[in-house]
């Protein structure tokens, strides 16, 4: 038995859809682009707060400070952002990279009013 791969997973459901969308004629549609957004970007962080409780028996206090040390922000900066609160550009890319994810190798600029351009 294998692991489950969210990411095949996700690639395969993104695959099937297309094909039915040709099976049925349909000859547009687009490549889904991620939300970088300060919202996502909660629910992300949120997420991996429960995991460290749950794997590493990590409190709220100890997973923020982990979180601001690998990121390079501030601890209130990664509060701002579990609040949903986070609107400046720059502590946005950081978090998300120590999450594991690179907005501007896909083209996305984040902007400092919670936005993204796509390049």
């Amino acid at each position: 038995m294998t692991a489950y791969d969210p990411a095949t997973d996700s690639a395969r459901s993104y695959e099937a859809a297309i094909a039915a969308k040709r099976a049925r004629g349909d000859t547009t549609w687009k490549k889904p682009l991620p939300e970088y957004s300060p919202a996502m970007l909660r629910l992300h962080l949120i997420a991996r707060a429960k995991l460290a409780r749950d794997l590493r028996r990590q409190t709220e206090k100890q997973y923020v400070r982990e979180a601001a040390r690998l990121s390079g922000v501030k601890v209130h900066v990664v509060r701002l952002a579990l609040e949903g609160r986070l609107r400046k550009a720059e502590p946005r890319v950081r978090l998300w990279a120590a999450l594991g994810h690179f907005p501007g190798l896909i083209g996305i600029v984040l902007t400092d009013d919670g936005g993204q351009h796509h390049g």
